[in-house]
């Protein structure tokens, strides 16, 4: 559905699921922000780097 979604709007084809994009679409930017802070937790190092990282979202 994602990469059918992806062709419609004309996306470049990293966003397909099978690209380096992952194949996600938010609907809003408040569940952009939702997925995107503990993504940067993973990327940053997980739950081990928890008690450094400071996020501040509004």
């Amino acid at each position: 559905m994602m990469d059918w979604m992806i062709s419609l709007l004309a996306l470049p084809e990293r966003f397909r699921s099978d690209g380096t994009g992952g194949g996600v679409l938010q609907d809003s930017a408040s569940s952009s922000v939702l997925h995107a802070v503990p993504a940067a937790r993973e990327r940053a190092g997980g739950l081990a780097v928890l008690e450094r990282l400071v996020a501040y979202v509004g």
